[in-house]
């Protein structure tokens, strides 16, 4: 059910301190990964909300005498109705769906800072109406697939 939503956002990030990176920038074991931005809505989520924005965490552990790295990563996603679909009655009365995702991916450089990665996580999705007491929302498992430089 959530493979259906996954292929639905795509998202526009940069980050702090980059991924991988090449081998001869640092030999450091741990990085910190920052990133946030603009969350694109597209194909059947467009169709209730509204573009929305994300930011996220993880930190790139690089496995000792190996060339490929273990990265935890915690994003949080907001996403607001469109009015047209759930109009918000007063002002600063809200809907909107929220996403907390966990992945823990690999990531494999494949040198000059370029890098691919894949993983399994967690997603709790979530859709909140101001005008309702109890949240919709639900948890499953998820894949990611992705490279960066």
């Amino acid at each position: 059910m959530l493979f259906a939503v996954v292929p639905t956002t795509m998202t526009a990030q940069g980050g702090v301190l980059g991924g991988m990176q090449g081998e001869g920038i640092s030999r450091r074991p741990f990085k910190l990964v920052a990133d946030g931005g603009l969350t694109l809505t597209n194909g059947d989520l467009k169709n209730l909300n509204e573009n929305g924005f994300h930011f996220g965490v993880s930190v790139v552990y690089k496995l000792p005498g190996l060339p490929i790295a273990f990265r935890p990563e915690f994003t949080y996603t907001s996403l607001r109705f469109k009015q047209n679909i759930i109009p918000s009655r007063l002002f600063g009365e809200k809907n909107y769906t929220r996403a907390l995702t966990g992945i823990g991916h690999l990531e494999v450089p494949f040198g000059n800072g370029l890098y691919v990665f894949g993983g399994l996580g967690g997603m709790n999705l979530q859709s909140i109406l101001a005008r309702d007491t109890t949240a919709r929302k639900g948890t499953t498992l998820i894949m990611d697939v992705g490279g960066g430089y």
